[in-house]
């Protein structure tokens, strides 16, 4: 098993702006042309979400994680959570450790096979023309309540997650 890169290689070989982009100043063996070029190549992850993948000594990493230890002088417990859900904006105040529990927390949408329409944790209620708010909480579900609109399920929904997730909602 190959080992993580060490702190000093890589900012030897990778120079950081402060919008968290990284240039290769040493480019990989045989690849001399990328001197001064963005290191890293956006990729797709499995659900669609574009991260910027770097090869670096044999190994890939996400740019951010490459960003988080170059700045924080050491690799990160957990994920590396982007506060504002940007998966492409790696500048550093933007990145911190999560635990995987806490970087699913903030997820902007989920993916919805029935009334796409409505916002995430507002579903339709039996009775006609109601909306309910629910929200799932360390595997548990969370009945919120019924309202008149998806709106107002969706105000008790983002509530109820600033109560449960704090600064991860």
């Amino acid at each position: 098993m190959k080992r993580r890169p060490t702190i000093a290689s890589l900012k030897a070989a990778l120079e950081m702006r402060v919008d968290g982009v990284l240039f290769w100043t040493v480019p990989p063996k045989g690849h001399p042309d990328l001197r001064g070029q963005i290191a890293g190549t956006p990729t797709p992850n499995h659900c669609g979400k574009v991260y910027w993948i770097i090869q670096f000594a044999g190994r890939k990493y996400r740019r951010s994680q490459l960003i988080y230890v170059m700045t924080r002088r050491r690799w990160a417990r957990g994920h590396v959570d982007h506060r504002d859900g940007n998966s492409q904006n790696d500048a550093p105040l933007n990145l911190r450790d999560a635990t995987p529990t806490q970087n699913a927390w903030n997820h902007k949408t989920r993916k919805r096979s029935k009334r796409a329409d409505l916002p995430m944790g507002v579903h339709p209620a039996r009775t006609a023309g109601r909306y309910e708010a629910r929200i799932a909480v360390n595997k548990k579900k969370i009945y919120l309540g019924t309202y008149p609109t998806p709106a107002a399920a969706a105000s008790a929904y983002q509530a109820a997650r600033v109560t449960h997730f704090g600064e991860y909602a």
